[in-house]
């Protein structure tokens, strides 16, 4: 199982780059205070006299608008309801007329359902009266809901727990047009006059049904001591208790939160031996919108306290916090934004602290939903980005008055006198770091934590002191005050992210006791015993099957392992009668002692691409070209992807998932300083110096040498491969042209994180992994209509054909030798697990079970065309995954390829070498290798 509590809060320190020039222009709504600027605007609006109105509410049917353009949406009747407005598309328009009787601030709900074949965001663009109502917030969410299959989990053959399915619950909901960033937990209230107001909403994202528009006055909401007024003559039950356990939520807002199994003292319920979920949410629950909502039963009327039993160790330092809805209401104000502390062991949450809240609940069963918000942090992240954008103007001052813009222009004895050009800059220094130092005693007042805890954002305070007291030390480092830039925007950036534990939630009489959160000493000694005694009797790593039975290994994560073997048992072992276990494995180094000792699987799937290579080296994996079947189903793959698993004339896998790279670009930032896609190289070059006298750049990941050799017509090898075939003219001028973009154009040489550059803007434009999509969909909601993806920069050939290959990454699956009975076996599971059908079943359910950060990247192009991506995306992807050509493996090339021609760019670039002479050198170094390994294995041929 994936360790979410770790891993995925690497999404929230996501650290910028180290290379110039690659400061920010504008910082975008994650950045830029005047981006999120909701509050502003409502107090500007207040104190030209706008207020609430009250008592107020029109609606109008989905069905009722004003004006409609675009395919894919028509009025009809839907699931039961009449006059409803069906929108099947991501695109088009439809304006609704609203006639309000007073002018003021209203809210806007939409009734709606989900009206896709697959559940995935909603998301609608939205202008009042033509405009888009507050900077940064152009489109809104619509939630999704989500419930597991079953309660009590089942059980796996061994007696551990099966991941429940996660169901997508359809049914009509009203929701209010909120914040998707989570700074504003209380719905939108929007300014709109007496009369005919037009709302038009756009398609972004999703297929849907709107039922109704409701536009309303906001409500009040009470403090706690109004509420607490109104409960003087309620009852107050006795002796009265109900724990409602974490991972037994009656519904989810999204599959990516997920379940754990815990086996510490005290965690309810208890799990040792065997995995058993016992909570629920950590860092895959952190994003803002997201909410795990809980029923609860009380036997009478009365008044209630509730507390949650939690743990939060990912934010160091900071709290989370939620919103508290009972039955879909927020009951009082302090409700809003409740706060749960850093705390690295369980903990009590009593909503109220040490004067818990009285919660006034009837009879019967009620919901209790918890939801991220960040809006506490709002003043410090706004702050922060005013800080973070001012430490970049000054970066791109001083860098004007040195012209130290790479590190071939540091020179570190020269003498600047900074001072002389800017007088005041240590005062300019001083107060930056005066006002990190101020955001650091607010988030010291917030959540309770000393000042220490905040250790990025004191070491950039002390940098820039330092700076201040030697100010011509900034330009011996050409990202000296970059880093210092980038570390605030990052730490400012950390604060949406509010990840939360939940072991169980807890109602009870004023009378009770909460249970202790944390195990008493006798209940964690039994604990230790028992979890001692079950470390005998139970195999943590792999499962034993019968004699007879397929064993397949899988290079990935347990997650993949249990739904594998669930889809084993439904749909395989039913179809033919063989048995199938399905085990994890860490890495190939199980493989190969397996293989030694005589205890290999029969299938192995995720293997790397070297894998296979390396076992039909030494005649350990089936050539799969020789069953007649196997000619039919590689052509359902695209053929580049198959390339990696060839070698001397056989097959030895079939590709999984293909994972390259993709062009991402700010159509935002691209459209205002009139800045074209490239589409080929020569277009990277003609965009470069705008970008760059803007003080942005274009990205290309260093050192990719197989997209420029390829789309050149260079091969790496031979066609036997013997030797190295880009020895040529060709492949010289390829390498030239790679190299003259860092050394010439000057494009950055390294960056830590595209995507944090990205979502800045100062680059708007380059070339990343397209798991990279995945993390901007997730990780940046205010982006969602700024950013889109296009096949990478081609080369046009003679014929005019604009050429994009480029290579990538591709995980396969292969059969191990053993006999023949049991290879046979293995191959008809192959057929069965890599069938279009399978691989499109499984890909949509890995998603619907885990959410978008399971993205299967299939290497089947009609797979991905029925996996839930965008449909403008889908093409795309489906383009460049024609022009996908994997890097193929010889004996001696395979890792001293990639080595050597690394260190020849590294040489050119960094170390301003000749690019043919450290291009040679690694000729040289690599046809040496290879013939050494010819000479080792007893092959022949090739340069000697």
């Amino acid at each position: 199982m994936i360790d979410y509590r770790r891993a995925i809060s690497v999404l929230c320190v996501l650290v910028l780059g180290l290379v110039l020039p690659l400061q920010s222009i504008a910082l975008t709504a994650q950045g830029d205070p005047e981006n999120n600027a909701y509050q502003a605007k409502i107090g500007e609006l207040e104190q030209a006299g706008a207020a609430d109105t009250a008592n107020l509410a029109v609606e109008v049917s989905g069905a009722g608008y004003a004006r409609l353009s675009g395919d894919g949406i028509r009025a009809g009747d839907f699931e039961g309801r009449k006059d409803v407005l069906v929108w099947e598309s991501a695109s088009g328009q439809v304006d609704y007329d609203i006639e309000l009787p007073e002018t003021g601030f209203y809210n806007i709900y939409v009734e709606y359902m989900d009206a896709g074949a697959y559940p995935e965001a909603l998301e609608r663009g939205l202008t009042v009266n033509g405009e888009t109502p507050y900077s940064g917030i152009d489109t809104f969410v619509l939630g999704q809901h989500y419930r597991y299959d079953a309660y009590p989990f089942g059980l796996d053959a061994d007696g551990n727990e099966k991941r429940p399915k996660q169901l997508a619950v359809k049914a009509w909901y009203t929701e209010p047009i909120a914040d998707k960033t989570g700074m504003t937990s209380a719905p939108l209230k929007f300014y709109m006059k007496q009369g005919t107001n037009r709302l038009s909403l756009t398609g972004v994202r999703g297929a849907l049904a709107i039922s109704r528009i409701i536009v309303k006055s906001p409500e009040l909401i009470p403090s706690y001591n109004d509420y607490e007024a109104s409960l003087k003559f309620a009852k107050t039950p006795s002796t009265f208790i109900q724990s409602v356990e974490g991972e037994n939520p009656s519904e989810i807002s999204s599959p990516s939160i997920q379940l754990f199994s815990i086996s510490e003292a005290g965690v309810s319920p208890e799990t040792y031996g065997k995995r058993k979920y016992n909570a629920i949410g950590g860092s895959s629950w952190r994003l803002p919108q997201q909410w795990v909502e809980w029923q609860i039963n009380v036997p009478e009327d009365g008044t209630y306290q509730i507390g949650i039993k939690y743990e939060q160790a990912d934010n160091n330092a900071l709290s989370s916090f939620r919103t508290v809805e009972i039955d879909g209401k927020l009951p009082f104000r302090e409700m809003a934004n409740v706060a749960f502390p850093y705390r690295t062991s369980w903990q009590n949450k009593v909503l109220g602290d040490e004067q818990p809240y009285g919660f006034r609940l009837a009879k019967g069963k009620h919901r209790i939903r918890l939801t991220v918000t960040s809006e506490p942090y709002l003043n410090i992240y706004q702050s922060l980005g005013r800080t973070s954008e001012a430490i970049s103007k000054l970066d791109v001052e001083i860098k004007k008055i040195t012209g130290v813009t790479s590190n071939k222009q540091i020179d570190l004895f020269k003498r600047y006198d900074l001072k002389k050009y800017m007088p005041d800059l240590d005062k300019q220094l001083h107060e930056l770091a005066a006002g990190i130092r101020e955001q650091i005693a607010a988030l010291s007042r917030l959540t309770g934590s000393a000042a220490s805890g905040f250790d990025v954002l004191l070491a950039e305070a002390e940098r820039l002191e330092d700076y201040a007291k030697r100010p011509d030390d900034i330009p011996k480092s050409v990202d000296s005050l970059t880093r210092v830039e980038a570390n605030v925007a990052n730490f400012a950036a950390s604060l949406a992210f509010q990840p939360l534990l939940v072991d169980t939630i807890m109602v009870k009489s004023a009378d009770a006791e909460f249970p202790k959160a944390g195990a008493g000493f006798w209940q964690a000694l039994g604990f230790f015993f028992k979890s001692f005694s079950a470390s005998f009797t139970n195999d943590y790593d792999t499962k034993k099957g019968s004699e007879g039975t397929i064993e397949v290994w899988v290079q990935r994560n347990r997650d993949y392992v249990d739904l594998m073997q669930q889809y084993a048992n439904e749909y395989f072992t039913p179809l033919t009668g063989y048995k199938v276990n399905v085990n994890y494995i860490p890495g190939a180094d199980v493989l190969v002692l397996a293989n030694a000792a005589g205890k290999q699987p029969d299938v192995v799937t995720g293997v790397g691409m070297d894998t296979p290579f390396n076992f039909a080296l030494r005649n350990a994996v089936v050539n799969m070209n020789e069953y007649n079947e196997y000619g039919e189903l590689s052509k359902q793959f695209a053929p580049g992807t198959l390339i990696p698993f060839r070698y001397n004339g056989g097959d030895y896998a079939l590709p999984e998932e293909a994972t390259m790279n993709m062009m991402f670009y700010r159509e935002d930032v691209l459209n205002q300083y009139r800045i074209p896609v490239p589409q080929t190289w020569e277009d990277v070059k003609k965009i470069i110096p705008s970008l760059q006298q803007n003080n942005m750049n274009f990205w290309a990941p260093q050192g990719d040498w197989l997209t420029f050799f390829y789309q050149n017509g260079v091969e790496l090898y031979t066609p036997d491969g013997l030797d190295v075939d880009f020895d040529t003219p060709q492949g010289f001028a390829a390498f030239k042209y790679m190299t003259d973009l860092y050394v010439k154009y000057n494009l950055p040489q390294v960056i830590t994180s595209f995507y944090q550059h990205f979502r800045q803007g100062d680059v708007p434009v380059g070339i990343s992994s397209i798991s990279d999509y995945v993390l901007l969909r997730l990780a940046a909601p205010e982006l969602s209509t700024s950013w889109k993806i296009a096949p990478i920069p081609g080369t046009m050939d003679d014929s005019g054909t604009n050429e994009r290959w480029q290579g990538g990454d591709v995980r396969g699956v292969m059969i191990m030798k053993t006999t023949k009975e049991r290879q046979d076996k293995a191959w008809a599971f192959v057929k069965w697990w890599m069938s279009t059908e399978t691989q499109a079943r499984f890909a949509n359910e890995l998603e619907n079970n885990y959410g978008l950060e399971f993205r299967w990247y299939s290497a089947n192009p009609e797979v991905v065309k029925r996996t839930p991506w965008e449909p403008q995306d889908k093409e795309v992807v489906l383009e460049q995954l024609k022009w996908f050509k994997g890097i193929p493996y010889v004996p001696g090339g395979s890792y001293m390829t990639g080595r050597e021609l690394a260190n020849a760019w590294t040489g050119t670039v960094i170390d301003k070498g000749n690019y043919r002479e450290k291009l040679e050198q690694a000729l040289s170094s690599i046809q040496r290798e290879m013939a050494r390994y010819r000479r080792e294995y007893g092959l022949s041929g090739g340069s000697q």
